[in-house]
């Protein structure tokens, strides 16, 4: 870790401190989003007015995405969230 300077007076700490503030400040407001948006399908649902998902599309974002990042964590050594 470098040591506070004249230019930096809280040296690279600082850096770390406020990317971390922002990633988590990131993360919560994607959560309170996606709980929105499953409060709004499940009132959408009880009430008999969901749109219908694609079955379609879904197989084929399905198909695609989750391999791969499956198999990109597996590259990286680690399985599913482990190591």
């Amino acid at each position: 870790m470098k040591g506070s300077s004249t230019k930096f007076s809280y040296g690279m700490r600082r850096a770390e401190v406020l990317s971390a503030i922002a990633s988590i400040s990131f993360l919560v407001v994607l959560t309170l989003y996606l709980v929105v948006e499953a409060f709004v399908r499940i009132h959408l649902w009880t009430k008999g007015e969901m749109e219908a998902v694609d079955g379609k599309i879904m197989t084929i974002i399905a198909g695609e995405f989750g391999p791969g990042l499956q198999s990109l964590d597996w590259y990286r050594g680690g399985f599913l969230g482990c190591c």
